[in-house]
């Protein structure tokens, strides 16, 4: 029996001390400051697009969270991952690719020759690292390399190994190359055509890389059944064809009747024989700020994205080529995508371009743990130089993942409260008007903004004492204004007055912005503070305290004196205080004087609410006996003395 009750005594204690705790929880929770938003994701965040045969081909990820409890700043990641490769996409192929390197005069300038060279063998590199790291593709890559400037030189020899390229002659063939001469873009393109011509099942790639449109161009017989004459046309200086040049090289027409006027048409011609054969075409614009060269390169590329430019500089050149072979060759589901993210209609980006690019996390999984740093830090850079913001708007150009490759970037957004209704408040809003990668559709976050709450404190000026009905009213742009309240269904106008309660406190909710505080009526025995407070509503939560001094006090007081009757005389009188207020008089309190005696009125307000100060007078009336004023009553400050004579007739 002791034994049950003494562990009936601890389960008891142990409930008591829940019990507080839980108390003093609700109590915390109950005083803690409101939440500036919320926010929600759509669905988990996660969208997967798949291809018709059920293959992952990528995932988008967007998702949002409050960056703090009492900001009105969420922030978001949006980012995407490379998924499984197509079926069809997935043969068991072997890849050859010709590398077409301009070596022409211009690419001395700004040490662009040494670029390329270093450029072309970090290229290799890389790629002997893929073909190492991927046993499907061991002995699958070939590669061809073409200078031209005055002429189409085969410095390869054909197709080779990596291997030629890495540790064999080629290297040494790469350092031999030497800038001079014209630009003779179209016999480049001839020389790859025939290093390619094997009939073979191979995927073929040839990329272009050139500074300049060709100034030699070779004669076009036929245009549209595409036939050559075996003429070298131009002045090796010039894109157009001069009208007259040794009459063999100046602009001229085709057997078929089509003008020929500049040298960027044969290169084109050649380009479309390759594309017609199952060649896919990269163009490489170096310094190609020209409409005339962007055109023609877009032209030569397979499709116009996959036309790349870089600065003259060649600062991203490494890393365009390293892209363009790794995305054809491992086979990436992302290829060559735009994500553009464009913020809500009431919704603002606040992060600089710099705050997201500090804010890319790649991530790669790749069992050489060389490569997958080497590509992550190409992931990177490659996002890094193609993220941009305009207009609220973060686009990044030419994303390219494979499997086991994915990117996140981050941003702090916050609601433009400038274009919030009043309806707004309490609604999900939606983060983003669209976001997108390609033609896909990333989830859609939304955001809910809440109104702030403005509580007013009342408070006695000298010793804070809470004070109780005071009244309130708000004004905004000069306009009187309902302030809401946070029910089960949204916000409401509240009905009645803003008045304190017996704290002395009271909490409306009203929008961001400007507004006037003013006090309409007093607490009762105070003066009205009569200033105007400036309220710019711009945090969650807004505390105001404002102040009122008491109204002094005065008191009265009437003597009475009763001339010709004796001392201890009983004679009655009455004596009125009055409020004299617009010329009216008001009874403030009637007392009733016996014989020769004085009283006290109770206290009264010296002044108004308003700060205007309350006259008061003090009257008698109905006297006991019969009597006769002496004179007119004599004021002493806030003292009243009658005199009256008693009635010879009367008893006194």
């Amino acid at each position: 029996m002791k034994v049950r009750n003494r562990i009936l005594n601890i389960f008891l204690a142990v409930m008591l001390v829940f019990t507080t705790l839980l108390s003093t929880n609700k109590e915390v929770f109950a005083a803690a400051a409101p939440s500036a938003i919320d926010v929600k994701n759509d669905g988990n965040g996660i969208a997967e697009v798949k291809d018709n045969e059920g293959n992952l081909l990528y995932k988008l990820t967007k998702t949002i969270e409050e960056k703090d409890y009492v900001s009105k700043k969420a922030t978001v990641t949006i980012g995407a991952e490379g998924g499984t490769v197509k079926s069809s996409q997935s043969a068991d192929k072997s890849i050859d690719i010709v590398l077409i390197a301009d070596t022409s005069g211009s690419m001395e300038d700004n040490g662009r020759i040494e670029t390329l060279k270093k450029a072309l063998k970090e290229t290799f590199k890389s790629l002997k690292q893929l073909e190492d790291s991927n046993a499907a593709l061991k002995g699958k890559i070939r590669v061809g390399l073409i200078s031209f400037s005055d002429k189409a030189n085969d410095i390869s020899g054909g197709l080779q190994n990596i291997n030629y390229f890495t540790s064999g002659s080629g290297n040494k063939k790469i350092n031999d190359l030497e800038a001079y001469g014209a630009t003779y873009t179209d016999a480049a393109l001839l020389k790859a055509k025939d290093t390619l011509k094997s009939n073979n099942t191979n995927e073929k790639i040839v990329v272009l890389m050139t500074d300049g449109a060709p100034t030699y161009s070779t004669k076009i017989k036929y245009y549209n059944n595409i036939e050559f004459y075996n003429k070298k046309v131009g002045n090796g200086a010039d894109y157009e064809l001069p009208d007259k040049w040794y009459k063999k090289r100046h602009a001229y027409k085709t057997e078929d009747g089509i003008d020929i006027k500049n040298n960027g048409h044969a290169g084109i011609l050649r380009a479309k024989v390759l594309k017609e054969a199952g060649v896919t075409v990269y163009t490489v614009g170096i310094g190609a700020d020209g409409v005339n060269f962007q055109n023609y390169l877009e032209n030569i590329a397979s499709t116009p994205d996959k036309f790349y430019r870089d600065a003259s500089n060649m600062s991203n050149f490494s890393s365009i080529l390293k892209n363009i072979l790794y995305k054809e060759i491992s086979k990436p589901t992302i290829s060559d995508e735009t994500l553009r993210d464009i913020m809500g209609d009431k919704v603002n980006l606040i992060s600089s371009l710099d705050d997201i690019k500090n804010s890319i996390n790649v991530s790669v999984k790749n069992n050489n743990s060389e490569i997958a740093a080497k590509r992550k830090a190409e992931i990177k850079k490659a996002i890094e130089d193609n993220l941009k913001i305009n207009n609220d708007t973060i686009t990044i150009e030419k994303i390219t993942l494979a499997e086991g490759e994915s990117f996140i970037i981050k941003y702090d957004i916050e609601p433009d409260v400038d274009k919030l209704a009043e309806t707004d408040y309490g609604k999900w809003l939606d983060a983003n008007q669209s976001a997108t990668l390609g033609q896909k559709v990333f989830p859609k976050p939304q955001i809910k903004v809440f109104m702030p709450e403005l509580e007013i404190i009342k408070l006695d000026a000298e010793n804070n004492k809470k004070l109780e009905n005071a009244e309130f009213s708000l004004y905004k742009n000069g306009n009187l204004f309902v302030p809401y309240k946070m029910t089960q269904n949204g916000y409401v106008n509240i009905n009645g007055k803003i008045t304190t309660d017996s704290n002395g406190r009271v909490k409306v909710n009203i929008p961001y912005g400007q507004y006037e505080l003013k006090e309409t009526k007093a607490p009762k025995d105070y003066l009205i503070n009569k200033e105007e407070i400036s309220l710019n509503v711009n945090d969650i939560e807004i505390i105001r305290e404002v102040r009122n001094t008491a109204i002094p006090k005065v008191t009265y007081s009437a003597q009475k004196i009763w001339q010709n009757a004796a001392k201890n005389n009983q004679n009655k009188v009455d004596v009125t205080l009055y409020a004299v207020k617009a010329g009216n008089k008001e009874e403030v309190q009637k007392l009733t004087i016996t014989g020769n005696a004085e009283v006290q009125f109770d206290e009264v307000n010296k002044y108004g609410e308003d700060g205007e100060e309350i006259k008061y007078t003090v009257e008698e009336s109905n006297p006991s006996v019969a009597s006769q004023m002496v004179g007119n009553p004599i004021v002493d400050g806030t003292k009243y003395i009658f005199t009256n004579k008693v009635d010879d007739s009367a008893d006194r």
